[in-house]
């Protein structure tokens, strides 16, 4: 069976529409000087599942590489779970006699968690509910760093929207503000790569499902009560 890796990432760089049901709102305050100037930075996050089911570490493990999150880049591949993400902006603009300025702009962060569900646990061993318990914590670590990475892409964002001087005309200034949040979002990407680079993709916290150490794991014994 064909081991899984844990995530893909997506991206629609200019998205200018997003979702209203806010998660979690970060509401800046003023970060110049003029008070008519506003930003936010609005991030939505959810979670949705895949059903697996099996009695064994194998054959967890080939559901997983079966019904995984497909990878994007890599045909045939599967991840264990995955954080996939797009960053947007929408913006008004103050349109002067001899120049166009941002009068106000909000950004949004869409992170959506993609993980495995156990569907038959009950019928596994308590051994293998341990490893799996423990696996999945790890798991859930390694993808909430994709999303705190993504969260942190939209503030520079929109820290860089906030710095755009003002243009000649509306239409430089709106080429200005796609060039701007495009380079931001390139960065931001390169720091998720990265951070697979220093994790070997999770492995070094834990967040890769190994059969044959699943089927070595032995669960702590709880303690007698009195």
């Amino acid at each position: 069976v064909q081991e899984a890796f844990e995530r893909r990432m997506i991206r629609r760089p200019w998205l200018e529409v997003f979702l209203r049901q806010l998660h979690l709102l970060l509401l800046f305050a003023m970060l110049g000087s003029s008070p008519a100037f506003a930003q936010r930075v609005e991030v939505h996050e959810r979670i949705e599942h895949y059903v697996i089911r099996g009695r064994t570490a194998d054959a967890l493990l080939a559901e997983m590489s079966a019904k995984g999150p497909p990878a994007p880049f890599e045909p045939g591949k599967r991840y264990f779970a995955s954080a996939d993400y797009s960053i947007g902006w929408y913006y008004f603009l103050a349109p002067g006699a001899s120049e166009c300025a941002i009068a106000e702009f909000d950004v949004s962060v869409n992170v959506t968690y993609t993980y495995p569900l156990w569907e038959d646990r009950a019928e596994g061993s308590k051994n293998l509910n341990g490893y799996w318990d423990r696996f999945l914590s790890h798991l859930e670590i390694h993808e909430r760093g994709h999303g705190d990475i993504a969260r942190a892409t939209g503030v520079e964002v929109a820290n860089a929207l906030k710095a755009l001087a003002p243009q000649a005309t509306c239409a430089m200034l709106e080429s200005a503000i796609g060039e701007t949040g495009k380079s931001g979002i390139k960065a931001g990407d390169s720091k998720q790569r990265a951070y697979d680079r220093d994790t070997n993709h999770g492995r070094t916290q834990g967040a890769w499902f190994n059969a044959a150490e699943a089927r070595r794991y032995r669960a702590p014994k709880q303690a007698a009560t009195k």
